[in-house]
């Protein structure tokens, strides 16, 4: 059995994974640790979670990251900080041996999302919008805001998978 697993990252983030036909298998927000006054990635936690997954050995498990970059108008220690989590995440999957494909959030936002329905219809809601579709019974838990990086990292799997499906049909 093959599994794709999204990583929305950043501490509002989240880690998913679903099988080859699509099923959710698991889901998580990014486990983070407070460090002082600050918080970050913990990694023990997202090996845990990872480790939870029946796959094999590693080559079964392909990882799809949001590729991100620092945006304007943000401050330079929230960029530092975001920055050391996406580092912190990479270097953890590269020693653990997966693949992981890197995926920039406008690529897979624009193949996944459902389109607009008005001006004020943000991406988040749209994510949400779009994986209830499909995993109708996340909906309660897609109403506390701090879970909405879920939707977003099932999405990002989702990606994986279908680009997976692409290469190899």
């Amino acid at each position: 059995m093959k599994y794709f697993a999204g990583i929305d990252v950043g501490n509002t983030g989240g880690i998913a994974v679903l099988d080859e036909y699509s099923e959710l298998v698991a889901y998580t927000r990014m486990p983070i640790i407070k460090v002082g006054k600050k918080h970050e990635v913990d990694v023990f936690k997202v090996t845990d979670f990872l480790g939870k997954i029946p796959y094999g050995d590693s080559s079964e498990l392909a990882i799809t990251i949001e590729d991100v970059h620092a945006m304007p108008h943000q401050g330079v220690t929230s960029m530092f900080n975001f920055g050391k989590g996406y580092g912190l995440l990479l270097g953890l999957l590269q020693s653990m041996d997966f693949t992981v494909r890197r995926v920039s959030p406008r690529r897979w936002q624009k193949e996944l999302l459902l389109p607009k329905t008005d001006k004020d219809d943000n991406t988040k809601a749209r994510a949400n919008r779009t994986v209830l579709m499909a995993y109708p019974d996340l909906d309660k838990y897609l109403k506390v805001k701090r879970n909405q990086g879920v939707a977003d990292a099932i999405l990002i799997a989702s990606f994986g998978l279908q680009e997976y499906q692409l290469t190899f049909q």
